[in-house]
C-alpha cells in the first residue's frame, strides 16, 4: 500500500469514498477545490493494488491543521490504512508549520476515536448535535508531540 497526495484527476475515486462513507459528503465544487490544494487543503489517498482504498484531507492555516475527513473502504479496515493516512496528514502539517491539529469525530464512532487516540489525539470538548448521528468529539494533538505508530 502507498499513501500519495491527491490530484484533481483523483476526483472520481475520492467522491466514491465520500458518498459511501461520509454522512455529509462535500459538494462537487468543494471537493474539486480541495483537490487543487487551494486555501491550505491537502488530500492524501491510500492505494492498494492500483485501487484507491482510503483517503484523508487536512486544511493547514497559519499554525493549525484541521483534519476534514478520513474514509477507509470497509474491505481494508483494520489493516493500517487509516493509520497510514493519519501519519501522512500529520507529516504534512508538521512540514507546513502547523503546531496543533484539530478534528471532529462522531462520539459513536469508536473505531475512529481509537485510531486518533493511538496517534496522540485527545478529546478537548464536545459539539452538541454536530452530526445527523449526534454529537461530535473535538480532538486535538500537538504536532511536535504526535506519535508515529505502527498499525
Amino acid at each position: 500500500m502507498k499513501i500519495i497526495r491527491c490530484e484533481e484527476s483523483d476526483y472520481a475515486d475520492i467522491e466514491r469514498l465520500e458518498k459511501k462513507y461520509i454522512s455529509t459528503p462535500w459538494s462537487e465544487q468543494d471537493l474539486k477545490d480541495a483537490l487543487r490544494g487551494g486555501n491550505g487543503y491537502a488530500l492524501f489517498k491510500a492505494v492498494k493494488d492500483g485501487i484507491t482504498v482510503g483517503y484523508g484531507g487536512v486544511q493547514v492555516i497559519a499554525d493549525e491543521g484541521n483534519i476534514t475527513n478520513v474514509a477507509v473502504d470497509e474491505s481494508v479496515r483494520r489493516q493500517g490504512v487509516g493509520s497510514a493516512i493519519v501519519e501522512a496528514i500529520t507529516s504534512h502539517c508538521r512540514d507546513n508549520g502547523a503546531r496543533k491539529i484539530y478534528l471532529e469525530v462522531c462520539v459513536t464512532n469508536n473505531s475512529a476515536i481509537k485510531l486518533y487516540e493511538k496517534h496522540g489525539f485527545e478529546t478537548v470538548y464536545a459539539r452538541k448535535n454536530y452530526y445527523k448521528e449526534g454529537d461530535a468529539a473535538v480532538m486535538s494533538c500537538e504536532v511536535l508531540c504526535s506519535k508515529s505508530v505502527k498499525a
